[in-house]
């Protein structure tokens, strides 16, 4: 399995950053190691999308 980064800065946990949203939920293709995004500093993707 490939790994990726996902750069969806200002938009990831939003409805506008959708499609970094259903990679880190749902790829099956990449192995998704971080998203960079300045307003989500130090907070686990989980919790971002999940609440």
């Amino acid at each position: 399995m490939e790994r990726a980064v996902i750069l969806c800065d200002g938009y990831f946990g939003q409805s506008t950053g959708k499609t970094a949203n259903g990679l880190v939920r749902y790829s099956k293709r990449y192995l998704i190691v971080g998203v960079i995004d300045h307003t989500k500093t130090g907070r686990d993707a989980g919790d971002v999308l999940d609440g």
